[in-house]
């Protein structure tokens, strides 16, 4: 990644006007918001560079509708059962069996690394897709990884167990459908948070690394539910936000009286996945709030991080703002931020492609 000393003058103006508009909520005198914003000044330079004329991304297209197309009322209401009453709609997917055998293997004190890989290997396309995950960017490992046993042996049955969770749980939402978002760029969005919070926290030097991958990869899930189960809400919050000039939140939260990170929070309760995932989800635009505000703080950067390199999309158009309490919880030199935007814009699109390979391959080698 260029620095801004290496972008033409004519250029580097060019593309701060395109997106300065973004940061029209973070105060642009904090160093770790000068260091973001400088980030994704580059990015824009190189693709208007790399443009020839073309139209140069505005962040609409990952939307599958024409909000041009669509009257709001100036208001709308939304009743005090509406939280219930959504709760009770959404039918999140049933989680695989094999998760629950994880859990078993996990919980039984006398498990081994073979036990575990031996659950793994149930599933061949799940087995296929760990390893190649193993092997890549994402892992950066010195030497190949070719048994799940030698991959539970290297990471860790939590690790991998988080890992897993991560490419099933994405496997059972592919069903869900939506006429608002962009699946790929929703979930493309999500899984480089995911990176990117794992990123952190390895910087950290933190060993639950794995978990805040799995809080990322989950901390918009709530925009995907209500999208998929209130549509016309979904709609009208989106043309509010960019008719008033509001981030998604803000409107989320006038017209629901709750955002989606706390009704995200709220999903993965009903799905009975782990306290620390659902306070760090919940809290990941109120960091300091959180139980646990070192990881908070981690998704939460993570997610102004992604949204600068716009690295997909959850329909949000603002970079959500950035809490100078997290900055100062995470205690990292704003140095590390193009280091960190490096390394998750090499892991991207092939840890993408893995989650969405649906490969179905016989199952690899248990040891």
């Amino acid at each position: 990644m260029k620095t801004i000393g290496e972008i033409d003058p004519e250029l580097l103006r060019e593309s701060q006007v395109l997106i300065r508009d973004r940061y029209t909520y973070n105060d642009l005198g904090h160093p770790a918001v000068q260091e973001i914003f400088n980030i994704s000044t580059v990015k824009k330079a190189d693709e208007i560079a790399e443009s020839n004329g073309k139209r140069v991304s505005t962040g609409d297209e990952y939307l599958n509708i024409d909000l041009d197309s669509y009257d709001i009322p100036e208001h709308m209401e939304v009743g005090p059962s509406f939280l219930d009453t959504i709760m009770k709609d959404i039918k999140l997917p049933t989680l695989p069996d094999i998760l629950m055998k994880i859990h078993e293997v996990i919980r039984n004190p006398n498990s081994s690394a073979h036990d575990m890989a031996e659950v793994i290997s149930m599933d061949a396309g799940l087995s296929s897709t760990i390893l190649k995950i193993v092997n890549s960017a994402f892992y950066n490992f010195q030497s190949e990884i070719d048994t799940l046993y030698r991959a539970v042996a290297v990471m860790g049955t939590k690790q991998l167990s988080a890992l897993t969770h991560g490419i099933k749980i994405i496997d059972s939402f592919k069903g869900i459908s939506s006429g608002v978002l962009n699946m790929r760029s929703f979930w493309k969005h999500c899984i480089a948070c995911g990176i990117a919070s794992r990123v952190l926290a390895n910087y950290k030097g933190l060993l639950s690394a794995e978990r805040l991958f799995m809080a990322g990869l989950f901390h918009d899930i709530a925009r995907l539910a209500l999208h998929s189960h209130a549509s016309t809400i979904s709609i009208y919050i989106l043309m509010k936000s960019r008719k008033t000039c509001n981030p998604l939140r803000v409107v989320e939260k006038d017209t629901m009286q709750y955002d989606h990170a706390e009704i995200g929070g709220l999903l993965l309760n009903k799905w009975n996945l782990p306290m620390s995932l659902e306070n760090t989800v919940r809290y990941h635009h109120t960091p300091l709030s959180a139980d646990n505000e070192l990881e908070a703080s981690i998704v939460h950067i993570s997610d102004v991080l992604i949204n600068a390199l716009a690295l997909g999309s959850s329909g949000e158009y603002y970079i959500p703002t950035l809490d100078p309490g997290a900055w100062e919880a995470l205690d990292l030199p704003e140095a590390i931020l193009p280091l960190a935007a490096k390394e998750i814009e090499s892991q991207i699109d092939e840890v993408f492609n893995y989650f969405f390979s649906g490969n179905s391959k016989a199952a690899m080698k248990v040891a």
